[in-house]
Parts: structure tokens; sequence; C-alpha cells
């Protein structure tokens, strides 16, 4: 999910994203360690893919995936209290 709350993503950003953890593994610095899976969160075997993803976002002006983990939904606001009865209202 973007910073928008939009979950589509291109094609093209998602092997972005698969190249980033190609280009880790390459380096010697991939982890594996998928955290603690907290909404809102990265963890450190997505660090690196999230920065490639980023960097492609921003090359083509999308809004920034801000965590690898999505956040909850947002609480839908209570439902509003029934009209109080009345003669012409029973």
């Amino acid at each position: 999910m973007d910073e928008t709350g939009n979950t589509y993503r291109p094609g093209y950003v998602g092997v972005a994203h698969e190249f980033g953890h190609a280009r880790a593994i390459d380096q010697g610095v991939q982890s594996y360690d998928k955290g603690g899976k907290t909404p809102g969160t990265t963890p450190p075997s997505e660090t690196h893919s999230m920065a490639n993803e980023n960097m492609v976002r921003r090359e083509h002006n999308l809004p920034i995936r801000p965590s690898y983990y999505d956040p909850p939904p947002p609480t839908p606001p209570n439902p509003p209290p029934p009209p109080p009865h009345s003669p012409t209202n029973p």
C-alpha cells in the first residue's frame, strides 16, 4: 500500500522491488528476517527491496510505499444514534 492508501502498483514497480532483493543477495547483505509482521513496519528482509522500489516510484512520480506490512485499516466511525421518539415519529 502506498502512502495514499492505494494497493495497485505497476508491474515495473514490482520488478524493481524484486531486483532490490537480487541486488542485496549479490552484495551479500540480504537478510531473511521477516520481523514481527507488525502493521506499518518494514522487516530487515525487505529494507533493500523497499529502497529500490521507492527509488523507482520517485523516478515515475508515484507515491512511495512507506512500509512493507500495511497499516491496519482505519476504524469506521460509530453509526449515528437513532432519532428520538416523538408523537409524529413513534
